[in-house]
């Protein structure tokens, strides 16, 4: 794993480069791995900008120009208006992978105020799993680290989101229970189980698990913190149907023998089961 001071004294430097290429207010905040945690070896450095604007294209590819490993590819958005992820600035530093987000505060201010609302989307992508979820606005809030927060924005956004909005968690159950359930006794996915199509039987029992694990963290109280290592997630979790925990990669396998895949019905059968009497206790559902 990288020495913390390494990284410490890199943040410390990429810092002023990103502030280079902002107008307006703006808030720096450290993300991804190292802000939750996460990191390992392979993880490499996220930080997130809010801001009002940016300088002019050029202007910042010079500005990042002078501190980027000239011989590693760098890319850098035109726009950062028009979608909630906004646009990028990614670049090698020393040898480390930095991916930079760069948001517009009006933007994320907006959907911070619809997701605390209840009002959710999951925009479809080709860089995620499963699609862009609106309200990951909440959880970035949440978990990132301020760096620069001269002005205040990210410590007026952290108070918002400090408690799980019962909003959301209602519209995410609504939204994403019924997709947990709705393969389960498909006839299309106990024929293809019979038949022993692996490749459309897996696939249905990862979409039935991704819709699952956005129901069981709402009903956990706990922000969905995006596609990678979820089973860490899972383990964090005060509840949580043992298989997801143990069994996890059997759940998502591409199992080829018939017997598997009707044991991974099986096992999908008594996660949505468990899951629902612990909504049902709740009067969740």
């Amino acid at each position: 794993m990288r020495e913390h001071i390494n990284v410490a004294q890199r943040i410390e430097e990429i810092i002023p480069v990103l502030q280079g290429m902002l107008t307006g207010r703006y808030a720096i905040a450290l993300g991804g791995s190292y802000a939750k945690g996460y990191m390992d070896e392979h993880s490499d450095l996220d930080f997130y900008v809010y801001t009002d604007g940016v300088k002019p294209l050029e202007e910042r590819r010079s500005i990042l120009s002078a501190i980027a490993d000239a011989d590693q590819s760098c890319h850098i958005d035109e726009h950062i208006e028009g979608t909630l992820w906004g646009g990028c600035a990614d670049f090698y530093y020393s040898g480390m992978k930095v991916e930079t987000s760069v948001k517009s505060i009006a933007v994320y201010e907006q959907a911070i105020r619809e997701c605390l609302d209840g009002k959710i989307f999951v925009e479809p992508t080709f860089w995620t799993l499963s699609g862009y979820y609106n309200y990951i606005c909440l959880s970035e809030v949440s978990f990132v680290q301020p760096l620069i927060d001269e002005v205040g924005l990210l410590t007026n956004w952290k108070g918002h989101v400090s408690v799980y909005p019962e909003k959301l968690k209602k519209a995410i159950i609504q939204q994403f229970w019924w997709k947990s359930t709705f393969w389960l006794d498909n006839f299309h996915y106990l024929s293809a189980i019979e038949r022993g199509d692996f490749v459309y039987a897996s696939g249905i029992a990862q979409q039935t698990f991704h819709s699952l694990l956005q129901v069981l963290l709402a009903a956990n109280e706990v922000y969905f913190k995006g596609d990678k290592k979820i089973g860490k997630q899972l383990s964090e979790l005060a509840f949580c149907p043992e298989p997801l925990i143990h069994e996890l990669d059997f759940l998502l396998g591409a199992h080829q023998d018939r017997m598997l895949l009707k044991r991974q019905r099986q096992l999908l059968l008594e996660i949505t089961n468990a899951v629902r009497g612990y909504m049902t206790d709740h009067n969740w559902i």
